[in-house]
C-alpha cells in the first residue's frame, strides 16, 4: 500500500468549501470532511505515493521522529477507510486525476447559473420568469469573464433562459466553456435539434420540460406549432450524440391523473428518464394562483407520489421516473 498512489474515484470530485472539502458522488451526495481529512485528500491526486504523502504531511505538521509512526499510521488508516467506501483508489502507476475543484481556503460555488437570454418562444402559464418572445442576450463579455475567473474552480455550468437556444451565440458559448466545466442545459427542445452534432456532444446533461403528449396539447400549453415534433427530434439527437437527457413534467390539476400517460410519451420520446414536480409560485405561476390550476392539496399530493412509485417500478426497463 505505500508505494501505491491514491487518487479520487473516477465519478466523484472534491470541492474545497473553506480550509474544509466536500466530495460530491453521481446522485448529487455531499460527503463533509474536517480540515485535517482534506489535508490528506489534497494530496491524493495520483501524483504522490501513500508514503510520499506521509513524509509531505510530516513537514506540513513539523512532526518529529516521535510524532511520525503515529502520523504515519492515522494516514495509511485514513486513506485505508477510504478506499474501503469507495471513495478512494490505489493505483499501481503514477496518473493525475483531474477532479479537485475550488480553492482551498476559499468558497467557490459548486455550479454556476448563467442566463443566456430572458427571451422564450413559448408562453407557458406556470413560467416563474415571466419569458416573452421579446428580451435581450447576455453580453459575451460575461462568458470570457467566467472561463476567466472560475475555470478549474467551478464545475459546471447551467446555461439558462428564457429558451438558451433562442440565443444566436449559444454553440459558440457551448464550445468555449466545454473546454473548463460541464455543461448542463435547461430547455423547452424546440430548437435544440437544429445544433451541429458535434457542439450536442460536448453538453454533458439537458432536461426538457414536456407540456403534454400530442402536437394540439402543446399548441394550447405553449402557443408554439410543431413543438411537440420538433421536441422527439431533439430527444433523438441528443440520444445519437450520447447526451444525458431528462424530461420534466409540472403537475397541475388537469394532469395529476394522467401521470401514467406523460410516462408512455416519454418512452415513446425516447426520453432516458422522467421527473414529476410542482412549479415555484413567482412569475406568471403566482398570477395563475387564484386560478387554482398548479396549487394541489396534500392529498392530491399523496396520491401523485403513491402513482409515481407504483409506475416507477412498473416501468423501470424502459424509462427511468424521478419522484
Amino acid at each position: 500500500m505505500e508505494n501505491k498512489y491514491p487518487s479520487l474515484s473516477f465519478s466523484l470530485y472534491l470541492h474545497y468549501f473553506g480550509k474544509q472539502s466536500e466530495i460530491i458522488d453521481e446522485n448529487g451526495m455531499e460527503y463533509l470532511y474536517n480540515e485535517i481529512q482534506t489535508d490528506i485528500f489534497e494530496l491524493c491526486t495520483g501524483l504522490n505515493t501513500c508514503s510520499e504523502i506521509v513524509e509531505k504531511l510530516a513537514v506540513v505538521y513539523n512532526a518529529n521522529s516521535k510524532m511520525f509512526d503515529e502520523l504515519k499510521t492515522s494516514v495509511m488508516n485514513f486513506i485505508k477507510t477510504q478506499v474501503n467506501k469507495n471513495i478512494l483508489v490505489l493505483k499501481d502507476v503514477r496518473e493525475s486525476m483531474n477532479n479537485i475543484y475550488g480553492e482551498r481556503g476559499k468558497f467557490y460555488p459548486l455550479a454556476l447559473s448563467i442566463e443566456v437570454t430572458n427571451k422564450c418562444n413559448f408562453s407557458c402559464p406556470h413560467c416563474y420568469k415571466s419569458a416573452l418572445h421579446t428580451g435581450e442576450n447576455i453580453d459575451p463579455k460575461v462568458i470570457d469573464y467566467i472561463i476567466n475567473n472560475f475555470a478549474g474552480k467551478t464545475r459546471q455550468i447551467q446555461l439558462t433562459g428564457g429558451e438558451p437556444f433562442l440565443n444566436s451565440n449559444i454553440s459558440d458559448y457551448i464550445e468555449k466553456l466545454a473546454n473548463y466545466f460541464e455543461i448542463r442545459i435547461p430547455t423547452n427542445g424546440s430548437l435544440l435539434w437544429h445544433v451541429d452534432k458535434t457542439t450536442l456532444s460536448k453538453i454533458g446533461f439537458v432536461q426538457i420540460s414536456l407540456y403534454g403528449c400530442n402536437e394540439k396539447e402543446y399548441f394550447q400549453f405553449t402557443g408554439n406549432e410543431n413543438a411537440f415534433n420538433n421536441l422527439k427530434i431533439s430527444i433523438s439527437k441528443l440520444n445519437e450524440c450520447n447526451v444525458s437527457n431528462i424530461l420534466t413534467v409540472i403537475l397541475s390539476k388537469k394532469n395529476i391523473n394522467r401521470i401514467e400517460e406523460y410516462i408512455i410519451t416519454g418512452i415513446k420520446l425516447g426520453a432516458q428518464r422522467i421527473k414529476f414536480g410542482v412549479p415555484t409560485a413567482i412569475g406568471r405561476a403566482e398570477e395563475k394562483a387564484n386560478e387554482g390550476i398548479f396549487s394541489l392539496s396534500d392529498e392530491e399530493m399523496r396520491f401523485a407520489y403513491r402513482q409515481m412509485r407504483l409506475l416507477k417500478t412498473k416501468y423501470r426497463n424502459e424509462i427511468s421516473v424521478g419522484i
